[in-house]
């Protein structure tokens, strides 16, 4: 049995809507829509301010460990004539008061010590160990307060 006759798609019931809206409609709702939260509005997190410090002290150390090598590779090349050897580095540091030391001192072992106990938390993480909301908070304030009293320990000891 054979239709009568084929329907239009035009006749359809889709044709008593509206016709479509015109190209910039979407554009013009993005205008309306509201702005996405900014950092300014949140109040910072243990986990979110402890994140960024760990990757600003592994920029810091991978900086630290690249540039100097290739400042000292590269001087002579260069025409630089920086005594970088051990003695006059050493000699250069002796010099410069106690109070500058210590805090030179505190922010190399500060970040040294940070980056090392918040990568080993990170790590627990990895195997599930200590993801619960209230662990999370302690071992942050654990990293802190570690990474403090090991820079100071690593001050008065060298």
């Amino acid at each position: 049995m054979q239709p009568t006759k084929k329907q239009n798609h035009l006749t359809t019931p889709l044709q008593t809507r509206d016709p479509p809206p015109p190209a910039n409609l979407l554009a013009n709702q993005r205008l309306n829509r509201p702005i996405a939260p900014h950092l300014s509005i949140y109040r910072p997190q243990i986990t979110s301010v402890l994140s960024v410090l760990q990757r600003l002290t592994g920029l810091t150390l991978s900086a630290a460990f690249s540039l100097f090598p290739i400042l000292y590779l590269s001087s002579t090349h260069l025409g630089l004539d920086l005594n970088l050897s051990a003695e006059s580095i050493a000699t250069s540091f002796g010099s410069v008061p106690w109070i500058v030391k210590s805090a030179v001192k505190f922010g190399v072992a500060w970040i040294f010590t940070f980056h090392g106990l918040n990568s080993l938390r990170f790590l627990a993480w990895k195997f599930a160990i200590g993801v619960m909301n209230k662990e999370v908070a302690v071992t942050g304030w654990a990293v802190i307060v570690g990474s403090v009293a090991g820079a100071v320990g690593l001050v008065c000891l060298v």
